[in-house]
């Protein structure tokens, strides 16, 4: 399968114990069956899934027309995907850039910022290029305001299939500076990451003040926010802040998700996504 195989589903499905009731719901194994039949698309990745658990999975399976199981798409196959859900990619297969390899990113934000919808655009993005992306959200139950993560993996030539949360990320992101004396961001970090934070103050006075190693970009992401958005809501902009200190995805393929996930407020919030890649500052080490 291919990246073009939209899933959204949270990565705990697969590991979530099974209440009683569910487990002995008979249904489950003929229903898995027909969704997942042996030696069609899926079947091999959902090997040793619970049927109950696999037939909840298919409910949601939106499968590509141009999807692959053993082929990389070539850059720019445009290959028509949609998504019968809000639209975070299953964690399945993982985005890479051409020269580096597989890139993995985390974002750091609140609930009710829109860190997830970031990483699930960024994902769309990259498949729109014939990459292979997923992304998915790292939370339970926590209120609006809590911490929260969510996750990129990013490779332009092959699938991933490791579908675990990023422990030692290439890039993180961070959309709320107020989780930086609380929560250790950096937890990780690839020996030459990159730290992006949405901030006013400078590079020096972050690495000053919280001690950031690796390669460190600002963006002061909540004035561009209320000034294109009228709300302080960054997810947009930060887009562009990592677009700018990447080059993971290229800022127009970013153009048709917003418009898809934000429709007619789109515009103001890819214009908050230029800005903030016109004004992010990437330290010189």
């Amino acid at each position: 399968m291919r990246a073009g195989e939209v899933l959204f589903v949270f990565g705990w499905l697969q590991v979530m114990p099974l209440p009683l009731p569910l487990t002995f719901f008979t249904p489950c194994p003929a229903l898995a069956a027909a969704l997942f039949p042996p030696g069609q698309p899926g079947a091999n990745r959902t090997e040793g899934i619970h049927p109950c658990q696999k037939f909840i999975l298919g409910l949601i399976w939106v499968e590509s027309p141009c999807s692959s199981e053993d082929r990389a798409p070539a850059s720019g196959a445009g290959c028509e995907r949609s998504s019968r859900s809000r639209g975070v990619m299953y964690p399945e297969e993982s985005v890479v850039t051409e020269k580096n390899g597989l890139l993995e990113i985390r974002w750091h934000g609140r609930g009710g910022q829109g860190a997830v919808t970031s990483a699930e655009l960024l994902a769309r993005a990259a498949i729109s290029e014939g990459k292979y992306a997923q992304a998915f959200p790292s939370f339970g139950p926590e209120r609006r305001g809590a911490p929260v993560l969510a996750f990129d993996r990013v490779d332009a030539r092959k699938p991933v299939r490791v579908r675990a949360d990023i422990a030692e990320p290439d890039v993180v992101v961070v959309l709320d500076p107020g989780l930086l004396p609380i929560a250790n961001v950096t937890s990780g970090l690839k020996k030459d990451g990159l730290v992006i934070i949405n901030t006013r103050k400078t590079t020096a006075e972050i690495r000053s003040e919280f001690g950031i190693k690796g390669k460190l970009a600002t963006v002061d992401a909540t004035k561009i926010a209320r000034e294109k958005l009228g709300v302080p809501i960054v997810n947009t902009t930060m887009l562009g802040a990592l677009i700018k200190a990447t080059g993971v995805v290229k800022l127009e393929s970013l153009k048709e998700p917003i418009e898809k996930r934000f429709g007619r407020i789109a515009e103001r919030n890819i214009t908050a996504m230029k800005q903030a890649f016109e004004d992010t500052i990437i330290e010189e080490r």
